[in-house]
């Protein structure tokens, strides 16, 4: 026995209890400068999650069971073979996904270009997008110029961010190597 809603007890659940007239709730509408910019970073993530779990379990999977035998006869618990063995071990994975994480962010076009195109002010701009909407600009005249600019600083911004990063998590070696 299934229950099935009609259509009109479907519109009457969306206009009561959505509180919205709406086919669609607008996820980008005028009024909401936060809900663009969530829903991009919802999208983003959505998008890279799966991707960094798949590298961290390859990371996880690379760690030589010696090492978590040989911490046994030594007399370590698990919460110790955890931070003295894995998260050094995933030292160097660790370094790859934020690298790749934060570029990817620094470069983020098509989650802008999809959802953030009716933001108000262009509050959902990323450097990435600008430089594209520079160089073609639609019916205006294009800005190479600026968007040359543009990808340079993207450029030595992420290279900035990169060796900052690299600075901080050291320089990947682990037991290994």
């Amino acid at each position: 026995d299934f229950n099935i809603i009609t259509t009109a007890e479907a519109k009457a659940v969306d206009i009561f209890w959505l509180n919205t007239r709406e086919k669609v709730p607008s996820w980008a509408g005028p009024l909401a400068f936060p809900r663009p910019l969530g829903a991009i970073m919802i999208l983003n993530i959505w998008t890279t999650v799966p991707t960094f779990m798949i590298l961290y379990l390859a990371g996880l999977q690379g760690i030589p069971k010696v090492l978590y035998e040989a911490a046994e006869v030594d007399g370590a618990k698990g919460w110790q073979k955890f931070w003295y063995i894995t998260v050094p071990q995933l030292k160097h994975i660790t370094f790859l996904i934020v690298t790749l994480g934060l570029i990817g962010t620094l470069q983020m076009f098509d989650q802008v270009k999809i959802i953030g195109g009716q933001a108000p002010l262009e509050s959902t701009i990323t450097l990435a997008y600008y430089v594209y909407y520079s160089a073609f600009p639609g019916a205006s005249a294009p800005r190479i110029g600026m968007a040359a600019a543009a990808a340079i600083i993207l450029a030595v911004l992420t290279l900035i961010v990169v060796l900052i990063q690299k600075i901080f998590l050291g320089d990947g070696k682990d037991l290994r190597d």
